[in-house]
């Protein structure tokens, strides 16, 4: 299965034409500057979100050495993002959020924080919801779960057993 991931890295740049070429080339992803961040976006394969990312770092290292996977981008979207994302009016997604529509399944997702004075919340899991209407993007992202062991991965470059333990 393919996974979209966004990573925040160091050790190369938008600016190096060298690292943005070999990146395109090789992985078919994008380097980026985004709120005072370098971010690598790019696609992979695996059996599951965890081993893709696992997988990529590798990938990664191969192509561009200097360059270090850092931790994933959470994207976190506010009513704005998420109407814009979906083709929908702010007042409607302020309904979902609300529970006033599409209210008959799941509720919508917890809130992740707020920012200034508008909550956000979490892409995957918001994408997730959509998907039950057939509104969401039609792309794989890691779950929060698996954001997890992606992130403490890339900070301890080990892996560790991700998956729900059955309770005995």
């Amino acid at each position: 299965m393919e996974y979209e991931y966004t990573f925040v890295v160091a050790g190369a740049t938008v600016d190096d034409d060298s690292v943005v070429s070999r990146l395109g080339t090789t992985l078919d992803a994008m380097l980026a500057r985004a709120g005072g961040q370098n971010l690598l976006s790019v696609s992979y394969c695996g059996d599951n979100a965890v081993d893709a990312a696992v997988a990529l770092t590798d990938a990664v290292r191969d192509a561009v050495p200097e360059l270090r996977l850092l931790r994933l981008d959470r994207d976190l979207v506010g009513i704005q993002e998420i109407a814009e994302r979906t083709e929908r009016s702010r007042q409607n997604v302020r309904q979902w959020t609300l529970g006033e529509r599409l209210a008959d399944q799941d509720p919508f997702p917890a809130t992740e924080g707020t920012v200034g004075k508008g909550k956000a919340w979490l892409w995957t899991e918001v994408n997730t919801w959509l998907a039950q209407y057939g509104l969401d993007d039609s792309l794989n992202h890691p779950t929060r779960r698996e954001m997890t062991g992606i992130d403490f991965f890339l900070a301890n470059g080990q892996s560790f057993n991700w998956q729900r333990r059955t309770p005995r």
